[in-house]
């Protein structure tokens, strides 16, 4: 929880902290595997893996960059101090608890249509304890 920075060491074959992110990409799939409080997801990173930012208490905010496909399972479990996030219309894939008991977490923008957003394949429980029940699509309001 307390861990601030991230740092990939030069010459790594499979692991990569570009861009001063704070956080580790596995190369072969371009996927952020692990943050820190301090993370940036940098534009290239397709995914954001299983678990990645889960229990990351002190993350107010965090930029979802174009690039990413796919929320990875309980990726953001836990980020109590999340109060808005906005998902790319990139976005096609959120797994199972990937916002779960994000406690503050009251403003969902998606970068989308609503008719986008019904195509995103949505995990079962992707939401479960999140007190929003909307998504602001750019053409209006989705509940969920």
């Amino acid at each position: 929880e307390s861990l601030a920075y991230v740092v990939v060491a030069k010459g790594n074959m499979v692991y990569e902290s570009r861009e001063n992110c704070n956080a580790i990409i596995e190369k072969a799939t371009n996927t952020l595997i692990y943050g820190s409080r301090n993370t940036t997801v940098p534009s290239g990173v397709t995914n954001i893996g299983d678990y990645a930012l889960s229990g990351r208490y002190r993350l107010t905010n965090i930029n979802i960059p174009d690039s990413v496909k796919s929320i990875g399972l309980k990726a953001f479990e836990h980020c109590e101090s999340l109060t808005e996030i906005t998902i790319p219309e990139s976005v096609t894939n959120i797994q199972w608890e990937a916002f779960s008991c994000c406690f503050s977490l009251r403003t969902i923008t998606y970068n989308g249509t609503q008719e986008q957003w019904k195509n995103i394949q949505l995990h079962h429980r992707w939401n479960d304890h999140v007190p929003t029940k909307v998504i602001h699509c750019t053409d209006g309001d989705v509940e969920i």
